[in-house]
């Protein structure tokens, strides 16, 4: 086993077959997997300790899950520090809020995750502000609100789908025409907006095929009617971007 001595702290190699993930690390969505599948690219070359290590506490990994599970499918190892054992559940829990949220969550997903932490110190009787909870988990009080109002309009189970990184398709039933989002201002208006009858189904990053783009087309002069012009400006960039 490689030890290296750098900045205050020790790092070593480690083979990641055998490493487990904290429980605390599991506070945070994981990475989309379109995303995940970029990310290992990085990685095809080896793994520079210089770059980038996973960071352990009392033996499992709390950041760098990704990294783990990356290396583990190239069969390579790679290089982490261990937090000191002394650190209470509580730092280890700040700490893992503040690095792996601000990697690569999306403003909804922590917005969602504030939500979600929000309701989970209340339902345990330890209340907490909107402002501390949207602070600890790095979104704001107005995220916060909107989420909280998101999840009244379309219930936990698809709100745990928003958190883990799935778009929600929602679908014009007269149109036909569907549209991928998680943005929570779109998906409030679009459940509010009692006119456009607009329905949902569950769907991951998934773009317009062929035949939708045609029927987009031939529709967008009725849906200038059917929908408000938040909506209307949304579908309008998503028909240019499928066209160019």
């Amino acid at each position: 086993m490689s030890i290296q001595q750098t900045k205050g702290y020790q790092l070593v190699e480690l083979d990641p077959t055998h490493l487990e993930i904290h429980e605390l690390a599991h506070s945070n969505p994981m990475m989309p997997e379109d995303q995940y599948l970029e990310f290992i690219k990085k990685f095809e070359n080896g793994f520079d300790k210089n770059v980038s290590n996973i960071i352990l506490y009392k033996g499992k990994v709390v950041d760098g899950r990704h990294r783990t599970r990356a290396c583990k499918e190239l069969g390579i190892k790679l290089w982490g520090r261990n937090l000191s054992g002394t650190m209470s559940t509580q730092e280890v829990e700040d700490f893992v809020e503040n690095t792996e949220n601000r990697r690569h969550q999306t403003a909804t997903q922590r917005a969602i995750g504030a939500y979600k932490y929000y309701k989970a110190m209340n339902a345990a009787g330890t209340p907490v502000s909107q402002e501390y909870a949207a602070t600890k988990k790095l979104s704001n009080r107005k995220h916060l609100a909107r989420a909280q109002k998101l999840a009244e309009l379309i219930g936990e189970e698809l709100m745990d789908k928003l958190h883990n990184g799935d778009k929600l398709r929602v679908t014009n039933p007269q149109s036909g025409l569907q549209l991928p989002t998680d943005a929570l201002l779109t998906l409030i208006n679009y459940f509010t907006n009692r006119n456009a009858e607009l329905v949902v189904t569950t769907a991951v990053n998934n773009a317009l095929t062929d035949s939708e783009m045609e029927l987009a087309k031939e529709k967008f002069g009725e849906l200038q009617i059917e929908c408000n012009m938040l909506v209307l400006k949304q579908i309008a960039t998503l028909i240019n971007n499928n066209t160019k």
